[in-house]
């Protein structure tokens, strides 16, 4: 699907507010204290990490872990099958198999389930904010570098993205499901067909996910805003007013950050 990532992240990004997706989602290696930037096409670009700065951070997570479905509302309709039930009409699955059955019925529709999800973040920006001020004023900081500071993690998962409208695809329980235990968040699954009209992103996940991230970046208040700023700082009561925040990596140099749903 040509715009298949596009849509998945402008939606996650709706649906979660500060928080972004991750494209791919299953084969994200992202860790809180990453620094990252962005290539010319969106992608992720590790860049380094607090660790490796030497720069001290805490991390908090949940204390307890918590199923996540953020799917299409209306526009997707799911139907468990079980082993030696006959499939739904249309279904490519076995009379043998257990598995589920996704019809899409609008365009642009997302299956997103995730089992035993715990967010992590980092606690003290106040002092990793300092020594990046610190580092950034010396001259061994680039102002395009992000810090991840928060982070979705599931033990397991399914996300799948639809274009179209007409589209159906068959999840066929693997080896791994032991009886009783059929659940699409827990990702042991192969893709048993695909039918209609539409192109399909399918992403299936029993060992572990991370699609979810936040990231903050320097930015610096001119002009009685804060704005996305690329340029090289070099005066003085400009360097003073940087500082990190919340950061969009698609948001411009002219696009105001909006903080709370208010612009400061």
């Amino acid at each position: 699907m040509a715009n298949a990532p596009k849509f998945y992240l402008d939606h996650m990004q709706e649906t979660f507010g500060g928080y972004r997706a991750v494209w791919t989602p299953t084969s994200s290696r992202l860790n809180i204290g990453d620094i990252i930037t962005f290539d010319s096409k969106g992608g992720i670009v590790g860049q380094s990490t607090l660790e490796k700065q030497q720069i001290p951070f805490e991390v908090r997570a949940d204390e307890s872990t918590s199923d996540i479905d953020r799917s299409s509302g209306t526009g997707v309709e799911i139907t468990f099958k079980a082993e030696g039930k006959a499939p739904a009409a249309g279904s490519l699955l076995k009379d043998t198999d257990a598995g589920f059955n996704i019809q899409f019925k609008k365009d642009k529709s997302i299956v997103f389930k995730l089992s035993g999800s715990k967010t992590y973040e980092i606690v003290n920006m106040g002092e990793v904010t300092q020594a990046v001020l610190e580092k950034y004023r010396a001259g061994s900081w680039p102002k395009e570098w992000l810090i991840v500071t928060a982070l979705v993690k599931a033990a397991s998962g399914v996300i799948i993205i639809s274009d179209n409208g007409n589209t159906a695809v068959d999840l066929k329980a693997n080896a791994a499901v032991a009886a009783g235990e059929v659940k699409i968040a827990n990702g042991n699954f192969d893709i048993a067909g695909k039918s209609g009209s539409g192109n399909v992103d399918t992403f299936t996940a029993p060992n572990g996910i991370t699609p979810l991230y936040r990231c903050m970046g320097l930015k610096s208040s001119l002009f009685g805003k804060t704005r996305l700023d690329t340029r090289d700082i070099s005066a003085q009561h400009e360097v003073e007013q940087l500082t990190l925040v919340e950061v969009d990596p698609d948001e411009t140099e002219d696009s105001a950050l909006e903080v709370d749903g208010s612009e400061i």
